[in-house]
Order: structure tokens, then sequence, then C-alpha cells
């Protein structure tokens, strides 16, 4: 079996859905904390999945390690976002240390919260299509679940996160933003083809 045919349907709609915020930089002037808001957000659509592959995996013996991970998970992305507002939050939204502008904050969301919607659904499409349908969830221990969520997003923020820096420094330039989201989209792929071919390798033992 060809990695091709592993994960193109899934792997079509990630490129596609993760193409979208380029029409947020283009035309809509989003800058490089619009981008990593809606990544941030992506990171809690992929803490809710990750649920659901847990139920598939353990049923209804998996609702006290799902708790251990909702709680650990919506801490470390609390924290993780108050270091994206700390550090590249524009001034009208953290005026000080000690000062926190909701409104803006929320605009900021409202404006992403767009682009999230094909985020959740190329997430939702994977969970199907690879981890149900091919019957991945088979071939996986929930605690290994449990933890899996972590190795993807961290990566990928870390990435995006040092990228950010330069970006920054150089005043936002466009081309730069652009490069940026083209990053992401990469490693991205790389770590879905990675995960979902592991998994089905041990399935059909190719």
């Amino acid at each position: 079996m060809k990695i091709k045919t592993l994960t193109y349907p899934s792997v079509f709609i990630l490129i596609l859905a993760n193409s979208l915020p380029l029409l947020g930089i283009l035309f809509f002037s989003w800058d490089v904390f619009s981008i990593l808001l809606l990544y941030w957000l992506e990171t809690i659509v992929i803490g809710f999945f990750n649920v659901l592959k847990m139920l598939a995996i353990g049923k209804e013996k998996a609702w006290p390690l799902i708790l251990v991970f909702i709680i650990h998970y919506l801490i470390f992305n609390v924290v993780h976002l108050m270091f994206l507002i700390f550090i590249f939050s524009p001034q009208n939204i953290l005026s000080n240390l000690w000062f926190l502008n909701l409104d803006e904050l929320f605009n900021y969301l409202h404006t992403v919260i767009i682009a999230l919607t094909p985020l959740f659904i190329s997430h939702g499409f994977s969970l199907f299509f690879n981890f149900l349908k091919k019957k991945e969830y088979l071939e996986t221990k929930i605690v290994k679940q449990m933890f899996q969520p972590y190795k993807r997003v961290i990566i990928m923020h870390l990435i995006v996160i040092f990228t950010s820096v330069p970006i920054i420094l150089f005043k936002e330039n466009i081309i730069a933003i652009i490069a940026l989201v083209i990053l992401k989209v990469f490693f991205d792929i790389l770590g879905h083809i990675t995960e979902h071919y592991s998994l089905l390798k041990k399935i059909q033992k190719i």
C-alpha cells in the first residue's frame, strides 16, 4: 500500500482548511496574533476530538482518564494562551502587565472564529475517515491516545511561535506571515501522515 492511499481525502481537506487563513491575511489584514490565536483555538478542537477518540478506544471505561485529560489539557491551553497574549498580542489588548482588554481580545476571537469552522470539519473528517472507518482505534492504547495531542500541538506551536518572532521584528511583512501559514500546513501534513500511517501499518501489516 502506498502512503497516498492512506489519508488522501483527509490530507486534501486539511490543506484546504489550513489555506483559508490566507484569505484573512490578504483581504482582512490579519496580523501574526490573529494567526496564532486561530491556531490556539485549533488546539481546543484537537482536544475535543481526542476525547471522542478516547471514547472509541475505551468506551465507558475511558471516562476517568478522559476527565484527567480534560483538566490537564485545559490548564495547558490556558497557560499557552497567556503566553501568546503576553508575548505576541498588540498593545490594545495588553496595555500593561496586569490589564487585559477583553473587548479587544473578543474582537480578535470574533474575527478568526469563521476560519476555525473548516479546521473543525477537517479534524472531524479525519476522525471518521481514518480513526473510525479504518479502525485505527483498535491499534492504540487509551493512555497513549491521551498524550497524542500534546506531541503534535507542541511541535506545531513551537515552530509557529519561533517563526513569528522575526516576523514581528520585521514589522509583520505580509509575505512572511503567508510563509508562516504555509510552514504550519507543511508540518500539519507531516504530523497527520506520520500518525495515521503508523496505525494503519499495524492494521494492514504493510
